[in-house]
């Protein structure tokens, strides 16, 4: 796999900083380094204080009928502020690690995935980037088969979880596959983005815009320790998996760790 690149965003603050060390790093990224792939951590340097204060309050309130619809309009008028710029970024090489000069918040989210394009194109000579987060696990036999796929798909493509509702469909940021040559038309193109709070919405319909396809890949949510035994006969066939407890303390780590013992 060593024309694969993948970059893990997250915060390095309990509990993403637990889940990716003591989850990810001792389970499924092992496997992709001894084949060759490059994987990195993707942070930010600054903290803006009022804006990951609105997030605490939105992810709060964000289900209210009476706060909602105001904190919607309030979302439109912060995202018309922000910048369609690729903003500062440096890369450790010992530690892996893209530091991104913005603040870890759901505003900024976007912006990220320029710095990231950009550090790909600059820095590696990988045909594939593969964007995920610290609630991913990946698995490396069906990703390999995938990538087998891909490299027969002409044009410019993304690959990743589909999300479909009644209204629209859209590529999940929270794990995709982007070809080289797609990354190069989208990051040229980034200053027509919607500016959606939803950022893989509004990426999404950059990519419709750019006539860029969409390729489903198979995935499974995973909410509790229930659900790995509940699917064990299946879950060689997944790709990738979304593991996201809604107990706390999170147990996203046992998930993870219960997972890999079964499709190792």
């Amino acid at each position: 796999m060593r024309n694969l690149a993948i970059a893990i965003g997250y915060r390095p603050l309990s509990p993403w900083r637990d889940i990716h060390e003591l989850g990810q790093h001792r389970t499924w990224i092992p496997e992709f380094l001894s084949a060759g792939a490059q994987v990195i951590t993707v942070t930010s340097e600054s903290e803006n204080t009022f804006l990951s204060s609105y997030d605490n309050f939105r992810e709060r309130c964000r289900h209210s009928p009476r706060v909602a619809p105001w904190m919607g309009r309030a979302d439109k008028f912060w995202m018309k502020m922000l910048s369609n710029e690729i903003p500062s970024w440096k890369f450790d090489k010992d530690l892996f690690n893209l530091k991104t000069d913005l603040s870890p918040t759901l505003f900024m989210m976007y912006q990220r995935a320029f710095a990231m394009w950009d550090w790909f194109l600059k820095e590696t000579q990988s045909e594939y980037l593969l964007a995920t987060m610290t609630g991913i696990y990946l698995n490396i036999k069906q990703l390999g088969r995938l990538l087998d796929t891909l490299e027969k798909i002409e044009g410019n493509f993304v690959a990743g979880m589909e999300i479909k509702t009644k209204n629209l469909s859209f590529i999940s940021g929270a794990a995709t596959i982007y070809p080289r040559r797609t990354i190069e038309k989208v990051l040229a193109a980034r200053h027509l983005q919607p500016k959606h709070m939803m950022e893989d919405v509004g990426r999404s319909e950059l990519f419709r815009s750019l006539g860029v396809r969409f390729y489903g890949v198979p995935y499974l949510d995973l909410l509790t320790s229930e659900d790995v035994s509940a699917f064990s006969s299946q879950l060689k066939n997944y790709t990738m998996f979304k593991i996201k407890s809604e107990n706390r303390p999170k147990s996203d780590i046992e998930i993870m760790l219960e997972l890999h013992s079964l499709l190792g």
